[in-house]
This record gives structure tokens, C-alpha cells and sequence, in this order.
């Protein structure tokens, strides 16, 4: 695994703390958190498979 797909992944990893901490303060609702738990891990996906 090189630098640039570990930097993704602990990025998308903070991404996903953060929208799960706004969910758990009922900021983000239910739908809100399924877009962008999807969004990461799509783009997460692409850009680690690219590198």
C-alpha cells in the first residue's frame, strides 16, 4: 500500500468520524449519513484503486 492510498484512507476515515459524531448529535439525520457514508467509500474506492 503506497502513502498517497493510506493518506486516502485515513482521510475517509476522519470523514466518516465526523458524520457519525454530527448523527450521534442528531445534527445529520439518517438519510444525510447514508449519502455520505456512500460518497466516501465510493470515491474512497475509486481513488485507492487508481493509486
Amino acid at each position: 500500500m503506497t502513502e498517497g492510498q493510506i493518506g486516502i484512507l485515513v482521510s475517509s476515515a476522519a470523514i466518516l468520524a465526523t458524520a457519525a459524531a454530527l448523527w450521534r448529535q442528531q445534527v445529520l439525520g439518517i438519510i444525510p449519513l447514508s449519502v455520505v457514508v456512500a460518497c466516501v467509500l465510493g470515491v474512497s474506492a475509486f481513488l485507492v484503486l487508481s493509486f
